[in-house]
């Protein structure tokens, strides 16, 4: 017997107004941290529901399909802190390309058995879409390596290759490089998490509308290895499970392999520091922790380093407090519980859009 296609519900196109009505008497969606009028505005100026929907996944659905405990405000939220990390995602690439790039071309030159030719050569024979990329180059509308190509076009070098493919097409030959020399490269077996990420940013996809585990999904090994090895204070169940959503995976895959490849102390401190508190958001942290009391506010600030450039240990926090390390998490945990809360309950990011 064939089996049956799904069929594709097909959904009306809705005005602004409807959205919000569909929202409250279909999803269940409230509008508590953000009014109705707000929402509209938000919808109208800053995004749109289809994208802002893909958040409301976070939250339980009954079997009449209404979503509990999900307001309006939340997928503000989520949505505004997404946009931040595809920001520094994008950042992050941008030097991690930048730096594989720097590496390629001092290995090209300080490798006798490199010409800077050959090696490119036969990757075009094997690649033909690149090829005819290249080949094409002047007949594009980028303009702004034209000159690079017209003036290499005939003999295209490692040095001069490089400036001319699109990232997933570097990371290919970057790849192609190291192993057509027999050369040990410690960054090619983690392009695949880099290039998801770096694409999804670069594609203004919603990275953390999904952070449910999957277990058809390839961890990094290595990177796994690392995180369980290095005493991180988390269980080796949580961090295996962690490691199965794409996202978290894919993350730690690239801040592993960023820390190890970029040279600069400056871009990586730069870097680190955006990580920890964009300046965007710096005003939207302190004033969420106003809800704490001053040894919460203090335990909070030292654990996390938002004060400075590395958070403390537990223990290290309690020798400054006299406490016990044990008090000390207590008081975390007290106080995290408390930010929850306050998130939930009140828009942390509205000033944004103002």
């Amino acid at each position: 017997m064939a089996k049956k296609e799904k069929q594709q519900t097909i959904g009306k196109k809705l005005t602004v107004s409807e959205i919000i009505s569909y929202c409250k008497d279909e999803l269940g969606i409230t509008f508590n941290l953000k009014t109705e009028e707000e929402a509209s505005v938000f919808l109208a100026k800053h995004n749109y529901f289809f994208r802002l929907k893909q958040y409301a996944e976070f939250g339980e659905k009954t079997k009449a399909g209404k979503y509990t405990n999900v307001d309006f405000g939340h997928l503000v939220e989520l949505s505004t802190i997404d946009m931040f990390f595809r920001k520094l995602i994008l950042k992050m690439t941008i030097d991690f390309e930048h730096y594989l790039k720097v590496k390629i071309i001092n290995d090209c030159q300080e490798n006798p058995k490199d010409d800077g030719y050959l090696v490119v050569q036969k990757f075009l024979e094997t690649h033909n879409r690149v090829r005819n990329t290249v080949e094409n180059y002047s007949t594009s509308s980028n303009f702004y390596n034209r000159q690079i190509f017209d003036n290499y076009k005939e003999t295209p070098s490692v040095w001069s290759i490089v400036e001319l493919l699109a990232f997933s097409d570097f990371i290919d030959f970057y790849a192609h490089y190291y192993e057509f020399f027999n050369l040990k490269c410690d960054y090619t077996p983690h392009f695949d998490s880099v290039r998801r990420l770096r694409n999804a940013a670069a594609h203004n996809a919603c990275i953390l509308s999904n952070f449910k585990s999957q277990n058809w999904f390839h961890t990094d090994i290595e990177t796994n290895f690392e995180l369980l090895s290095a005493n991180l204070g988390i269980g080796n169940g949580i961090i295996t499970t962690c490691m199965k959503i794409p996202v978290l995976n894919d993350f730690a895959v690239m801040l592993a392999n960023y820390t190890n490849l970029i040279s600069s102390p400056m871009v990586k401190e730069k870097t680190f520091e955006e990580m920890c508190l964009p300046d965007e958001l710096k005003k939207v942290i302190y004033s969420l922790i106003d809800c704490l009391t001053e040894r919460e506010q203090y335990v909070i600030s030292e654990y996390f380093g938002l004060n400075t450039k590395e958070g403390l240990t537990l223990e290290e926090i309690g020798k400054n407090m006299g406490l016990t390390k044990e008090r000390v998490r207590q008081i975390k945990e007290k106080a995290l519980k408390k930010l929850r809360s306050e998130a939930l309950n009140n828009s942390i990011t509205s000033d944004i859009y103002k």
